[in-house]
């Protein structure tokens, strides 16, 4: 007990003279070398921030919504045209599962073949969409600690590798990779074309796919304006009409000989067999068989189909889309693991691509959708709030300082916590996203409340009749420990959750480094510079007295240096 004793009394007084003796003073002459000059600090600090910016606008800190963390389950979508016999397109399945299985980063590979699932589950969601040209493959990767542990690629050098192993693969409409990842799923970029004639829809549609080809690492570029199956379009002639052909007659009377007509129905036993006359199979796929077709008058002639109506092949489309009664067709692409949609989709020039397009097309809208709809309305809204936020705290400050000018100088400091935000991403080697603005969002409140601290004891040391820089000297500090244990308790409760490595936690991770790199830099910035920005307000109040009443203000007690021998709390 006594050697316990002993050993936190030498703990205590050490902790004393490492604070009280070296960090306190040593801050104590930091911050009168930046009180002196101030203006010098303010624009360094200033510099600093603009910097920290330029590395975003230029890239070198990269942006994106939701992080891209890595997978355990890849779905390979494979879409053929439409009537493809499924022995085609069990081939391709074959190619694609023999380019999967013997990588070393697959713990198994199972199919369906003749079907796509909704939400990548078929066992979890059975509703789906059934075809003979369509199949998925679902890929369970080893867990991802395990790859990280064993040097293996990730879920996107896999997709890389499975590429490179298939080629090229002749007669398919679409083949895309889909990581099944924490947050919204679907592709990477989507736009969508709205409008009333089809063709221009499909010019538009065209013009955009060829604009999203010529940028490096974009692949997987489609749209779901699939074609259908082939058909035969019947349109009758002039004079079809005066022989009292209708439009519903022939089309019933060629249905009734492609798909046939019940005739008779024979009872045998318990089970009615359903007797259907139809064309045989080999004259229902020929075009000239179906013009030679005898089509029955109202009067009782017969005349071929041929005589009455123009016959054309064409190829009808499996789905039709519409959007507030608009056809729409929605055109998608997937970007390299190493690029991020936004610095494409946000470009100048590829919004000056997409303007052109529309003015070539004035009767189509484009718009974009997926994940781009979702982050123009989730950044709608955060500004507003965080606009909101502001306000709030702004009048709050106010009432509690009585002063309009200091509520701005505490406020003052949130910009430069972004500062921090975005170094601190760089040094983890994060991008920016979403949720990194949510944590910024959420680190104001605490830079206010650190800022709160240092303005209300400089306040109080002022009612003493304290001078300006010895009250700011005073609350630097006394209050120098407070702060640095509000930052230190925060940045150390968030670091084994910055450092955690597992599948489930990288997806909140950017927020975690915005609240922590951005509270240390805040903190600094708000002991050294807020002092600053104090004294620079001053200067301001000083002008601005000295010019509406011609004389200068007093100001008893202030001096230009002051010594820094003050007792803290």
């Amino acid at each position: 007990s006594n050697r316990f004793s002993r050993w936190l009394l030498g703990y205590e007084r050490a902790r004393d003279r490492i604070i009280l003796d070296g960090i306190v003073p040593a801050y104590g002459r930091l911050m009168e070398a930046s009180m002196k000059f101030r203006y010098v600090s303010l624009s360094a600090a200033i510099m600093l921030f603009l910097v920290t910016m330029g590395m975003v606008r230029g890239g070198q800190v990269g942006f994106e919504f939701l992080s891209s963390s890595d997978s355990e389950t890849l779905i390979v979508n494979l879409r053929m045209p439409t009537g493809t016999p499924i022995n085609e397109t069990r081939q391709i399945v074959e190619r694609l599962e023999q380019a999967t299985a013997p990588l070393e980063e697959v713990n198994s590979v199972w199919t369906l073949l003749g079907v796509k699932s909704n939400g990548g589950d078929m066992l979890a969601s059975p509703s789906g969409t059934s075809g003979s040209h369509l199949a998925q493959l679902f890929v369970e990767l080893l867990p991802v600690e395990v790859r990280d542990e064993k040097g293996m690629r990730s879920s996107d050098g896999v997709v890389d590798a499975i590429r490179e192993r298939v080629g090229q693969l002749d007669g398919i409409d679409r083949l895309s990779f889909e990581a099944i990842q924490g947050g919204p799923g679907g592709t990477d970029i989507t736009i969508e074309v709205a409008g009333k004639n089809l063709e221009e829809i499909n010019q538009t549609v065209s013009a955009i796919e060829a604009t999203l080809a010529r940028y490096d690492g974009v692949y997987d570029i489609a749209n779901d304006n699939s074609d259908g199956q082939r058909e035969v379009q019947i349109e009758l002639r002039s004079g079809a009409a005066a022989m009292g052909f209708t439009v519903n007659d022939v089309a019933q009377q060629v249905r009734a000989a492609l798909f046939g007509i019940d005739a008779h129905v024979f009872s045998d036993r318990q089970e009615d067999i359903d007797v259907r006359i139809r064309l045989s199979e080999a004259s229902r796929r020929s075009l000239h068989t179906i013009e030679n077709l005898w089509i029955s008058a109202p009067d009782g002639r017969q005349v071929p189909l041929s005589e009455i109506a123009t016959l054309t092949e064409a190829t009808g489309y499996s789905t039709i889309r519409r959007v507030d009664r608009q056809r729409t067709v929605t055109v998608t692409a997937d970007t390299a693991s190493n690029i991020s949609p936004e610095s494409i989709v946000d470009s100048k020039e590829f919004r000056a691509e997409l303007a052109a397009i529309q003015a070539e097309s004035p009767q189509t809208e484009i718009k974009f959708g997926g994940r781009q709809k979702q982050q123009a309305e989730a950044f709608g809204s955060l500004p507003l709030g965080f606009l909101a936020a502001m306000v709030m705290i702004y009048v709050i400050l106010a009432w509690l300082f009585g002063s309009y000018t200091q509520p701005l100088a505490v406020m003052l400091g949130i910009p430069f916590a972004f500062i921090g935000v975005v170094w601190g991403h760089w040094l983890m080697g994060y991008k920016l996203t979403f949720l990194s603005m949510i944590g910024f969002v959420a680190l104001s409140g605490i830079v206010v409340n650190d800022s709160l601290i240092l303005v209300e004891f400089y306040n109080a040391k002022r009612a003493e009749g304290l001078g300006l820089i010895p009250a700011l000297a005073a609350a630097g500090r006394a209050r120098l420990r407070a702060i640095f244990l509000t930052t230190i308790t925060t940045v150390l409760g968030l670091t084994p959750f910055m450092l955690e490595k597992s599948f489930q936690a990288k997806f909140l991770i950017p927020m975690a480094v915005a609240i922590a790199f951005g509270l240390m830099s805040a903190t600094v910035l708000i002991l050294l510079v807020l002092p600053c920005i104090l004294v620079i307000f001053d200067d301001i109040q000083r002008v601005a007295y000295y010019a509406w009443n011609g004389v200068p203000r007093p100001q008893p007690g202030d001096v230009a240096h002051s010594s820094f021998d003050l007792e803290t709390e």
